[in-house]
């Protein structure tokens, strides 16, 4: 609820500042809660027995969108370098990026720990996702930031570059392990 929050959030602030690529990565922040949902559907009830093929299923779909809208995340990181756009927070409103950006690391670190020992393909899913929401937001905050302190454009130019390329090369990394592991997986599972 709360990504899905930010998400409007930040659909509404594009509506507010007219800024396209704002737009952009609200879409993408509500995509996300999307495959959220999904996962949550996927997810057996309290008492059923767990399909791990359909989990496995889950787990590689998940894998795809992420892949998907990482190369999206991408056509955007490279329009905000290309025309030196940055995120441009009205007062205040920088600390509520800034919180919900420390909010989605402390969240996807403590999850990683904490679900680890269990061996559930929707469960690691969900933990992806929220690492790629996480890292989406390290990289708006870190545009913002910059344009709000920063004053030499070609420091900005050249630490958003590094940023969007960092975190679009982890974000494909971890989508690209998951549809390959899925499919091994998938595979074993067939042969046995």
């Amino acid at each position: 609820l709360v990504s899905l929050f930010y998400g409007v959030f930040k659909l509404v602030c594009a509506v507010i500042y007219a800024s396209f690529w704002e737009g952009a990565l609200a879409l993408y922040y509500i995509l996300l809660c999307g495959v959220r949902a999904n996962l949550i559907r996927r997810f057996p009830a309290s008492g059923q027995a767990a399909d791990y093929g359909a989990e496995l299923r889950a787990y590689r779909a998940t894998g795809i969108l992420l892949v998907l809208l990482g190369m999206a995340l991408g056509g955007i990181a490279a329009q905000i370098v290309r025309e030196g756009q940055s995120y441009d927070y009205a007062g205040t409103l920088i600390f509520a990026a800034g919180f919900y950006t420390f909010y989605c690391l402390i969240l996807s670190s403590v999850n990683t720990v904490k679900y680890r020992k269990f061996k559930s393909p929707v469960l690691s899913a969900a933990k992806a996702v929220n690492l790629t929401t996480a890292l989406v937001s390290v990289f708006s905050l870190e545009t913002a930031m910059v344009d709000r302190f920063g004053d030499d454009p070609r420091f900005r130019e050249r630490m958003t570059a590094a940023t969007a390329l960092a975190v679009l090369a982890l974000v494909l990394a971890l989508a690209a392990s998951m549809v390959i592991r899925s499919g091994r997986s998938m595979k074993n599972l067939q042969n046995t």
